[in-house]
């Protein structure tokens, strides 16, 4: 199993083991420890006392915080009422995790590491939370939550609106390995929290192409390769890349190719190169 194979799978592990996000609404919690989780936390309305290593801590909305593994801790909700999106990353993934995107000295001695967010860093994060929270919780979310959030509790780049980043690699990703390459582009856009504007904009320009032409590119691709490995008849190969008519497949491997996929099948078959 490679590391990205790694990843997704520990990814389902946490959800299956109940690792997953809360929006809490006037609750406090007894003190506690997760031996094999790391907490992030996000007070997104209100303020909690947070009461750990024998002191209390007032988070106030805005506040991003982490805890180190096996940390006892407590918190208690302070008036008026408080909202707070908390998720647990189990320790090996977030090893992973920051391995993935070279992250060190997290803690540098401490075993909590909080920051109040400007309002700008914590509309952005908060519009990731919102995401997790309503359900969608798919790798690409948990990356850009991990990456934005350590980055702003270690000071260091977060991905702007504008930059190309691990979201537009995801969808890359998995248009590759054929869980996007069908699906409607309109689909692909709910999957992540962005407007699909700003998910057009940064798809361009990371790879010159829209995800319509980029998804097309690879079905080529695909083609090709059952045209020269297999006898499947060309009806068929169409079909299964999701074409609704011959027509059209025609058009876009011409289009690529400057060739007919017949001619392509025949042209390869007997060994014939132009010059």
């Amino acid at each position: 199993m490679d590391f990205t194979e790694y990843l997704s799978l520990q990814f389902r592990d946490l959800t299956k083991h109940h690792s997953c996000t809360y929006n809490w609404h006037k609750v406090d919690a007894e003190p506690h420890k997760h031996e094999d989780f790391y907490e992030l936390g996000l007070i997104s309305q209100g303020s909690y006392i947070q009461h750990f290593g024998g002191e209390d801590f007032v988070f106030e909305e805005r506040t991003l915080y982490l805890f180190n593994i096996g940390q006892a801790h407590a918190m208690t909700v302070q008036p008026p009422g408080a909202i707070h999106f908390n998720v647990c990353f189990h320790k090996r993934y977030f090893e992973l995790m920051l391995q993935l995107f070279s992250f060190s000295n997290i803690f540098d001695k401490q075993n909590m590491v909080y920051v109040k967010l400007t309002n700008n860093s914590f509309e952005y994060i908060l519009s990731i939370c919102n995401a997790l929270s309503a359900g969608q919780q798919e790798s690409s979310n948990i990356k850009l939550l991990f990456h934005n959030a350590l980055s702003l509790l270690t000071k260091e780049s977060v991905y702007s609106a504008d930059d190309s980043d691990i979201m537009v690699d995801d969808i890359m990703e998995k248009i590759r390995n054929f869980t996007y390459l069908s699906t409607p582009v309109q689909d692909i856009y709910n999957n992540y929290p962005y407007s699909p504007p700003t998910i057009i904009k940064r798809f361009k320009q990371r790879t010159g192409m829209t995800i319509v032409q980029f998804q097309t590119y690879i079905k080529m691709d695909c083609a090709s390769r059952i045209l020269l490995e297999t006898s499947q008849p060309i009806d068929q190969i169409a079909a299964n890349l999701g074409f609704m008519s011959n027509s059209h497949f025609y058009e876009c491997f011409k289009a690529r190719f400057d060739i007919t996929p017949t001619a392509y099948r025949a042209k390869h078959k007997i060994g014939f190169h132009e010059k």
